[in-house]
């Protein structure tokens, strides 16, 4: 949520899509221990699957945010 924030303060698209690209990777450490934690045993399936659920949503977000930042981008 702070990248996405500190992305939009910034005056430049290029900037911007810095900063949404660390999200993006952020996301992708929380998928990781998530799974991490299910392998583990201290979440059960159930959760593991709500949670990927959840960071799959997450990660279309982001994604529709990178793709509308690189056309205005193109647009310059």
């Amino acid at each position: 949520m702070g990248n996405i924030g500190e992305g939009f303060a910034r005056y430049f698209y290029k900037e911007s899509m810095q900063f949404y690209d660390v999200a993006r990777g952020c996301l992708g450490e929380i998928r990781s221990d998530i799974y991490l934690s299910h392998d583990l045993g201290y979440i059960k399936e159930k959760i593991l699957n709500r949670f990927i659920k959840q960071i799959e949503k997450v990660d279309n977000k982001i994604g529709g945010l990178i793709a509308q930042t690189k056309t205005r981008l193109n647009k310059k």
